[in-house]
This record gives C-alpha cells, sequence and structure tokens, in this order.
C-alpha cells in the first residue's frame, strides 16, 4: 500500500478517522445516540430519528438471515462493527454468535465495554483488524455481515476472496454499502475521495459482479439511494438543532468543519452521483 497520505490507503486513512478523539466524540454525542448504530438508516416515515432509521436497516438486513441450525446458533462475522450496536441486535433478537472485525481502536473499546455491561461478552467476539487480511484461524461462518465499511477498502478483489475464505458452504453475505452511480464523472465525487482516502467506490453492477466471479448467487441488489440522502440531511438538521448544547463541549470551529463534511455528502447524494445499496449474495453448498 502507499503512504498514508495517498489515495490508496483508505484503510489507513480510516482507521486514523476513527480513532480520532473528536470523531469518536461526535458519534456519541450526535449520530449514534443510546446504542452507537452509525450505518445509513431507512427513512420511511416523517420525523423518523437517525437511531429509528438505523435500527430499521439491521432489522432489513436481519429479515434475509438464514435459521439457525439445530444445534448450534448461526454464527456471524460482522466486518467494520464499529461500536457494536448491530452486533448486540443480532444476538439479543436472534439466535446468533457474533465474531467482530474493526479497525478502530476506540471503537473496540467502547464495544468490548457496552458487551461486557450487558453480559453479552460471551455471544460477541471482538478481533482488531483489517477485512482485508482476516485472520487465519478465524473459522467459517454462516454469515458474513457488514454495513457501510467496504467503501473503505482498497483492494475489493481481495476482501470478496478472504469473505469467500470464510464463509461456509451455503454461507450468506449480508451487506449495506455506499456506491456511486456507473457514469459518474470523476471530478464529481472528488470531495468524498478526499475525505476518506479513496481512489475510488464501488458501483452495484460492480459488487454483483464481484460476485458471480465467486460463483456466489446474486440474492439480491437493491438500489436504496433515496434514504443516504435523506439520511445526510438528518444527521445536518440534527446537528443544527443541536449546535448550542454541543458548544459546551465541542469548539465551534470543529462543528463547523463536520457540518462542511456532511455537506459534502448531501451534496453528492443530492446531485445522484453517490448512491446506497443492500446486497445478498449466497455462497455454493459445495
Amino acid at each position: 500500500m502507499s503512504d498514508e497520505a495517498g489515495t490508496g490507503n483508505s484503510v489507513a486513512r480510516a482507521r486514523s478517522h476513527y480513532d480520532r478523539d473528536l470523531t469518536d466524540r461526535f458519534y456519541h454525542a450526535v449520530w449514534a445516540e443510546d446504542d452507537l448504530l452509525i450505518g445509513v438508516g431507512l427513512f420511511e416515515r416523517p420525523g423518523d430519528s437517525l437511531q429509528t432509521a438505523c435500527r430499521r436497516t439491521v432489522r432489513r438486513l436481519m429479515d434475509r438471515l438464514p435459521d439457525a441450525p439445530q444445534n448450534r446458533a448461526l454464527s456471524v462475522l460482522d466486518l467494520g462493527g464499529g461500536y457494536g450496536a448491530s452486533a448486540r441486535m443480532l444476538v439479543q433478537e436472534r439466535r446468533c454468535r457474533v465474531v467482530c472485525v474493526n479497525l478502530g481502536a476506540l471503537q473496540n473499546r467502547a464495544h468490548r465495554s457496552r458487551n461486557a455491561a450487558l453480559g453479552l461478552a460471551d455471544r460477541i467476539t471482538v478481533v482488531d483488524g483489517d477485512f482485508q487480511d482476516l485472520p487465519e484461524d478465524l473459522g467459517s461462518f454462516d454469515v458474513v455481515w457488514s454495513q457501510d465499511s467496504f467503501v473503505h477498502a482498497s483492494d475489493r478483489p481481495r476482501l470478496f476472496a478472504e469473505m469467500d475464505r470464510v464463509a461456509g458452504p451455503g454461507g450468506h453475505i449480508l451487506f449495506t454499502d455506499l456506491l456511486r452511480q456507473p457514469d459518474c464523472p470523476e471530478e464529481a465525487l472528488a470531495h468524498v475521495h478526499a475525505r476518506l482516502g479513496l481512489s475510488d467506490i464501488a458501483t452495484l453492477q460492480g459488487y454483483c459482479e464481484l460476485a458471480r466471479d465467486r460463483q456466489w448467487t446474486v440474492a439480491e441488489a437493491v438500489d436504496l439511494s433515496d434514504h443516504i440522502l435523506a439520511h445526510y440531511r438528518c444527521l445536518r438538521a440534527t446537528l443544527d438543532s443541536r449546535w448550542a448544547e454541543l458548544l459546551e463541549t465541542f469548539r465551534a470551529d470543529d462543528l463547523s468543519r463536520i457540518g462542511q463534511g456532511i455537506d459534502v455528502w448531501i451534496a453528492a447524494a443530492a446531485q445522484g452521483h453517490l448512491r446506497w445499496g443492500l446486497f445478498h449474495f449466497e455462497k455454493p453448498c459445495r
């Protein structure tokens, strides 16, 4: 990989971003609310909060889970699971055991702490690591799961090869991710690329091609792009409505920079260049 300043090293940039104190405090104070859900939400009703919409996304993915085997819990590998809210929903609402592989040390520390406080540490394992280079001894899983994390991947064919390695025969791959419009001009997402240290963002069709290259079945590939615009507009409105309160713990220039960053996402989504999708792939039973 290139050095951290280069656009190719999105993994290093992601780790640097999520381990920043300002980022961590913003997620806790504004985005995450009560259980630190930080993915993109499904906004279906007027007045939906970030957390209501984010929980709806988790449940939309959970609806696609296979049944747990009779003799054990469903094994789920959560890639880029952040603070672990989705993992906790999986073990609390479904018969699952979850292993989370995540880059951010601050997120992983909070994840383990919250699991322990809720008595879930024996059902959720948190692994510090890069989902493009999974531990050899991780084992195999019934489900590989991710929410809006693969955008940070610098080598998507390698990521899909790693998922293929750890998904058991007949395994399910369920994820959401940020996407770009296929004919999007290179300059249209330049600000988004710069903020995340990316050289490119995947397309819906590109993910399906990678799945077919692994001989996976494309059970579902759904464009949900209207929701990403609603999500970032809601995030911006939440920030603005709580601005005075947040000035007690955040500097005004920090809040302004955060707001400008959100505006970059809003503009890209409003122009139709930035998209969002849900994917369900199935690995052959062999």
